[in-house]
């Protein structure tokens, strides 16, 4: 008879750091809400979606969506290795990041890029040997 090994997980306690963590993602979710929403009239938004035809409707989620994976494609063909989701979470965490945070938005979605890139792809994929990120020193460039 083979005995297996008993395989235990190690249990995340909570800590003050991870506390300050979670503290500070829910003010920032809170923040970015406050901050795109404050101009918005939500009732006149509601007016016009359900005004729209199905076909319209289908159209406007269709591009919406096409948009939102080209961010995954670049990322995906400059990378070897990277997958879809890996790619999709990327970028959109660190675009809302650098679009939504005043003054050093960019520079913060750029430390994010790399860090999401150093934690979690098998070393030896070929990631980021080719140069740097593609649009990572855009800000730069045009000055923002």
């Amino acid at each position: 008879m083979v005995e297996q090994a008993a395989t235990t997980s190690p249990v995340r306690r909570w800590s003050p750091g991870l506390a300050v963590k979670v503290v500070l993602s829910l003010v920032l979710v809170v923040a970015i809400f406050w901050y795109l929403l404050k101009g918005i009239d939500l009732g006149q938004v509601r007016a016009e979606i359900t005004s729209m035809t199905w076909l319209e409707l289908a159209t406007l989620t269709a591009i919406a969506l096409w948009n939102l994976m080209t961010y995954a494609f670049v990322w995906m063909s400059v990378t070897p290795g990277l997958s879809f989701w890996r790619a999709m979470t990327m970028t959109q965490s660190t675009t809302a990041v650098a679009n939504t945070v005043p003054v050093v938005g960019a520079p913060i979605g750029v430390g994010m890029t790399y860090g999401s890139a150093a934690s979690g792809w098998p070393s030896g994929s070929g990631c980021w040997q080719a140069g740097p990120p593609p649009g990572c020193c855009g800000w730069l460039v045009a000055g923002r």
